[in-house]
């Protein structure tokens, strides 16, 4: 960074940027409450009026983004809003540019349920939108279209469905998310596919694409005899054309942004300097909206090109062969490493040696793609459609390519290390030792050509590869179990859930399902535990076989490969299976997941810490489902938890008698879990006289359509001073204790 002051001015304020963040983070620019949020409420009827900016698409509806709001007490010209349209306002999409007036039902996004998913609201938020309307109707349609966007957006539908004329839908659709930044045109399980085995940034338009389209326009142009500033101009104007018509993702903006000065550089005679380049583009991004400084795809993008730009020289040290083929890779890799255990708590082993084979190959991709397109929009039918097909056929193959080679890594020993996210002490030792690593390099590039020191040296770029490989380590290593107990429920909805850790480091869940979230398993369960650095379960225990108890389950089970391994599923006593539970034991025995019973006074012991099955008994014959739910009670030290599935009515009647019986555990549970959601028909006076918690578990959906939790339960817990924790309220809550104290933890506040 040595005389580079722009650069240096540059990184000042992204500092001073990120400082005033955590300073006041509900004060910081777009993250306290919108317009919206101060002026309307959430599920009232709305209508708007606003310009169209683009379209959305979804799986059930289309959907409008619109922009410079009307309606509003203040002016909300910046705030945006998705509107998600109704069936018959689908059919007729109004142009962009165009004035439209909405109606419909406001929706505000929310912030993650559970550590580890997906934070909606601020994904939006980053983008200036801040709710969505459903079910929305269009009353108006006025003004005049956008004819730059139309046309753009007339441009790439007609290639992109060239383009899956010539490689079919599948490869299509990737080739319309590499080319045309229709990421959702690939299909989710190619996506995954990319994600898992490391190339996901070919799915996004990124310098890769500038340098094909920008600089390869530029050196046609140059060839051709033009001036260097027409070539430069056709080629900053294509480009730009190009990046507004793929969606103008940050990777795309500060690609171009840089172009631009590169581009200014050859005009001007100046040397151009990369670093400045890129600092200079970061600043421009985040002076129109500094949160993207907090998003994982600005952060990958500016830390690939920086580790480029500054690590690699130094990784090359000046050598040839070998050694410079692989400094540029390591270098990016050496950057991303912590960004993306930090924010996807995964990473893909091999796939720094799958990209030296992937990355070199994407010009011809990129190339055979797009001309075989624009050939079948430009060439009259027949023979364009056979141009297109012939032109088209390398991309068709080398995507093929890509996904048995992504196949193949992920098959390999060790394709995914999954160490959770990585505590701030791990990334500051491996930022010092990655520093000193650094350190040494520089110092052993200064001795280079000394022969009196040339040993120096070798010895210097020795120890700085340790260092670097040191912080690697510390990094990919999973966290050592801390000796305590932890507990905790998330929220999935209507439905139950619960995370185990023992002080040793078992791992378990019980229950895990929903009746209103999609895709529990993958989009709620899968993140929180990879974000605990639960890449393998030792016991997953199913109460009762209702869907809000199981969906999660079956879809760890099937997504086995690139998710969670479940080593051990438990049952309840075979005489209570429902048909589900015998389709998902079945399925588990398919997927190599051992299935065992729990019967009555059975008990699993780890360490300090015991689990003990209260319920069904052995000759209980009455309703299956849950009355019949696996009750299990959970100790370790003074602390104890009731653990009751969905169990209600008849059901916790007679387990209430069997616990009089055996006299267990006399003196109480420290928390229950509460039966069926908090049902009115569970968790009843005489039980709760009983059980004697102290903190009550309570998991339900927001809205549901069932009233859970029920007034005469929370009247019932208030009656016993139970302190209360609701997912509704709460979201995910957990606990830690060490056998005699204890703590919780919400997402709103931490107790004692």
């Amino acid at each position: 960074m040595k005389n580079r002051i722009i650069s240096q001015i540059c990184l000042a304020l992204i500092l001073l940027c990120t400082i005033l963040f955590y300073a006041g983070r509900e004060r910081f620019p777009g993250m306290g409450p919108s317009f919206l949020e101060q002026e309307y409420e959430e599920g009232g009827q709305v209508v708007f009026t606003g310009i169209l900016l683009g379209t959305e698409e979804s799986d059930r509806s289309r959907g409008l983004r619109l922009g410079e709001l009307s309606g509003f007490k203040k002016p909300g010209r910046k705030e945006q809003i998705l509107v998600w349209l109704s069936y018959h306002s689908a059919e007729r999409i109004p142009e962009t540019g165009q004035k439209v007036t909405v109606s419909g039902t406001l929706h505000f996004y929310q912030n993650a349920p559970n550590p580890g998913n997906f934070d909606q609201k601020f994904y939006y938020q980053k983008q200036r939108i801040y709710g969505y309307l459903s079910k929305a109707e269009i009353l108006c349609v006025t003004g005049k279209a956008d004819v730059r966007k139309t046309v753009l957006e007339d441009i790439r539908e007609r290639l992109g469905t060239q383009m899956e004329k010539n490689a079919g839908e599948k490869y299509g659709g990737i080739l319309r998310a590499m080319l045309l930044g229709e990421r959702k045109a690939a299909d989710e399980g190619s996506r995954e596919l990319y994600q898992k085995s490391g190339i996901s940034h070919l799915l996004a338009i990124s310098g890769l694409h500038v340098s094909f389209f920008g600089m390869g326009l530029y050196r046609i142009l140059r060839k051709l005899t033009l001036p260097r500033w027409a070539a430069a101009l056709a080629g900053s104007l294509v480009l730009a054309a190009y990046v507004a018509m793929t969606g103008a993702s940050v990777s795309a903006r500060r690609a171009l942004l840089m172009f631009l000065v590169r581009m200014g550089a050859e005009v001007t005679g100046r040397v151009y300097d990369g670093v400045t380049s890129l600092s200079l583009a970061a600043l421009a991004i985040l002076l129109e909206q500094p949160l993207w400084l907090f998003d994982a795809g600005f952060l990958m993008s500016f830390g690939s090109v920086a580790g480029l730009y500054l690590l690699t020289p130094l990784l090359a040290g000046g050598q040839t062969g070998i050694f410079s083929k692989l400094a540029p890779p390591v270098a990016v890799n050496l950057v991303l490493l912590p960004l993306v255990l930090y924010y996807y708590f995964e990473y893909p082993l091999w796939s720094l040696a799958w990209n030296l084979a992937v990355i070199p190959l994407a010009s011809v991709v990129f190339a055979s793609g797009l001309l075989g397109a624009a050939a079948g929009v430009l060439v009259p039918a027949v023979p364009g459609q056979y141009l297109a097909a012939a032109l088209g056929f390398p991309a068709k193959v080398l995507l093929w390519f890509y996904e048995a080679g992504s196949r193949l890594t992920l098959k390999l020993p060790l394709a995914r290390l999954v160490p959770g996210k990585p505590e701030v002490w791990k990334l500051i030792l491996y930022v010092l030792l990655a520093g000193a690593g650094i350190a040494l390099l520089l110092a052993a590039g200064e001795t280079a050509g000394e022969k009196n020191k040339e040993k120096a040296g070798r010895r210097a770029r020795t120890v700085s590869a340790c260092c670097l490989l040191g912080g690697c380590l510390v990094l990919l290593f999973p966290a050592l179990p801390d000796g305590k107990l932890s507990v905790v429920m998330l929220d999935v909805g209507q439905g139950d859930c619960l995370f185990i850790q023992t002080p040793d480091g078992k791992r378990m869940l019980v229950d895990g399902g929903s009746s209103t979230q999609k895709e529990t398993g993958r989009y709620r369960i899968e993140p929180f535990l990879k974000y605990q650095g639960a890449a393998e379960l030792d016991y997953v225990f199913v109460t009762h076989g209702d869907t809000d108890h199981i969906s999660g389950i079956r879809e760890l089970l099937e997504r086995r490969e690139w998710g969670i391994t479940i080593r051990r599923l438990v049952l309840p006593p075979g005489q209570v299976w429902e048909e589900e539970l015998k389709e998902l034991a079945g399925l588990a025995r398919k997927e190599n997941t051992r299935v065992f019973v729990m019967e009555q006074e059975d008990r699993l012991a780890f360490e300090e810490v015991s689990l003990t099955c209260l319920w069904p008994e052995a000759a209980y014959q009455g309703e299956t489902g849950n009355p019949a739910s696996l009750v299990l009670s959970l100790r370790y030290g003074k602390f104890s938890m009731l653990l009751t599935g969905d169990l209600e009515g008849e059901g916790e009647q007679k387990m209430l008698e069997y616990l009089e019986e055996k006299e267990e555990n006399p003196a109480g549970w420290t928390v229950l879990k509460c039966g069926h959601h908090g049902s009115k028909n569970a968790t009843g006076e005489a039980f709760l006289q009983r059980v004697r918690p102290s903190l009550a578990f309570l998991s339900a959906g927001a809205g549901n359509l069932y009233g859970h939790p029920s007034p005469e339960v929370l009247e019932r817990l208030e009656k016993w001073e139970c302190t209360i924790y609701n997912t509704i309220e709460c979201h995910a809550t957990g606990l830690k204790t060490d056998g005699q104290t204890l703590s919780v933890w919400t997402k709103e506040r931490t107790a004692d």
